[in-house]
């Protein structure tokens, strides 16, 4: 089996050392850098302007109903 982890600084050591002794395929994680920061944010933007367009669409949803 294949297994991988998110990068944990140098926890990662302890993780593949684990899994390794049991057997299992280890994928080491890249180190995180601004790029991979700059990708994170901009999706996790995103996620919250849909969420809150949700929850603008259920409150315009409740006000017609009234």
């Amino acid at each position: 089996m294949l297994i991988s982890f998110p990068n944990m600084g140098p926890n990662w050591v302890a993780f593949k050392t684990l899994f390794t002794s049991l057997d299992l395929d280890v994928v080491v994680p890249d180190p995180t850098n601004r790029e991979a920061i700059k990708i994170r944010i901009e999706s996790f933007t995103e996620i919250i302007k849909r969420k809150k367009r949700m929850q603008a669409g259920k409150k315009k949803a409740k006000r017609s109903v009234q």
